[in-house]
Parts: structure tokens; C-alpha cells; sequence
């Protein structure tokens, strides 16, 4: 594919640096974020009570809804997140620097902080998110206590462009794709970050061709995949 024939269209809520600078991008949000304030709060006095050691937040969403919440972060709590948006996001919010694992997934994630012998946890999540993350913490041994934060709601666009390739990086945003997007550019290259989302992609996307995954979990692989497509 030549990167003159290159349409790339994002539908996630908010566009994440490394593919701000694509040419050919277009950012069609399909999702957008509800915060619960209540359950902010929450998470705000568990992280503050002085009974939990350890803490991952899993997005920049729930970063920036928890900072609404929580004025400083409390220095006895170890905070992770996984990949580099999510800590980049909460570096700016908190000024510290999280543990990232080698392996941006929830069992990556499990096995540093079980490996960094956390104790009491706490994960603070999207509603939409699955349980893999703590069932895992649970089985290295580690209490945990999950609180969502905030609720992804598909949103239907007003119109979706015409695109050569689209990047669908959730369950959530891969099944409003299908509603509201693929069909109207059935022949796209779709391009899935992770084996969550292809799942949903296949099951909602009925008729779906190839699906291509980055090597890893992560925007910075997903550029790289794009640049091997002939795009940006």
C-alpha cells in the first residue's frame, strides 16, 4: 500500500500522541468516557487509607478521572500501569513515574506486582474492562480490590469518512466499529490491538477478513505496523 493511498482512521475517545502526527489520519470517536465521580472518590479513600501497598491504573481515561478525585498520591502506594500512554498520562497527573511490565497485558501486569511482592492492591478500571486482571492477582496471591471509575459508551458518529485502514483498540470500540463503520468500508485493512479486541471484531464484524495485530500492546507498535503498510 503506497502512503499516498493511505487513509488511517482511530476510534478511540482521545488520540493518543504517537499517531498524532500520521499523515493521512482521521479520528472518528466511537466511544466516549462517563466518569463516576462516586467511585472516584472511592478509590481516592481506599488509596489514601494507608491499607493498600500497590495500585495499577489500566488507562489514561481512568488516570484523568481519578486525578479529579485525588489531590496528591499517596506516597506508601506503589502505582503501575500498563503501557506507555497510561504512564506517560499519569506521570503528568501525579508527578511520579509507574512501573510498566515488559508485557502490556493484565497478565504481564499481575506478574509485576506480584513479582514486586505487593500485598494489598487496588485496580482502578473502566466498567467495560473484563476481570482478567484480578483473577490474576488473586492466584499470585495478592487481596485486590477493583473500583471502576468510569463507564465507555458507544457513540454513534455523525458521519464515518472514507478510510483504507482502521485501529480498533478495545472490545467496546471494536463492536461500535462494526455498527457504525465497517460496513461502509468493508475492503479497510483492520488492524486490532490485541487478541480481546480480534475476538470482538470476529463476533461483530460478520463476514471480516484479515485481522493484524501489532507485536505488542502498545501505539508505538501500532505506528510501526502502519510505517510497514506504506502508511504515514
Amino acid at each position: 500500500m503506497e502512503s499516498g493511498q493511505c487513509i488511517v482512521a482511530y476510534f478511540g475517545p482521545e488520540l493518543p500522541a504517537e499517531l498524532s502526527g500520521l499523515r493521512g489520519l482521521v479520528w472518528v470517536p466511537l466511544v466516549h468516557v462517563r466518569p463516576r465521580e462516586a467511585d472516584a472518590r472511592r478509590a481516592a479513600e481506599l488509596l489514601a487509607s494507608g491499607a493498600y501497598d500497590c495500585a495499577a491504573v489500566t488507562s489514561p481515561r481512568g488516570v484523568e478521572v481519578l486525578r479529579a478525585a485525588l489531590g496528591r498520591w499517596p506516597g506508601r502506594v506503589r502505582p503501575y500501569c500498563i503501557g506507555a500512554g497510561t504512564s506517560r498520562a499519569f506521570a503528568e497527573a501525579f508527578g511520579l513515574t509507574p512501573r510498566v511490565p515488559e508485557v502490556y497485558d493484565s497478565a504481564g501486569l499481575a506478574r509485576a506486582m506480584a513479582g514486586d511482592g505487593c500485598r494489598r492492591a487496588i485496580t482502578i478500571r473502566s466498567s467495560a474492562g473484563d476481570d482478567e486482571l484480578e483473577r490474576a492477582l488473586l492466584s499470585s496471591g495478592v487481596d485486590v480490590v477493583r473500583v471502576d471509575v468510569y463507564d465507555e459508551l458507544a457513540a454513534a458518529p455523525p458521519e464515518v469518512p472514507h478510510f483504507t485502514v482502521a485501529v480498533v483498540t478495545s472490545s467496546v470500540i471494536a463492536r461500535a466499529f462494526c455498527e457504525h463503520a465497517w460496513t461502509r468500508n468493508p475492503r479497510a485493512t483492520v488492524i486490532a490491538m490485541g487478541p480481546k479486541t480480534e475476538a470482538a471484531l470476529r463476533s461483530s464484524c460478520k463476514g471480516l477478513g484479515e485481522v493484524l495485530m501489532p507485536q505488542e500492546r502498545s501505539f508505538k507498535a501500532i505506528l510501526s505496523l502502519l510505517k510497514a503498510l506504506g502508511c504515514g
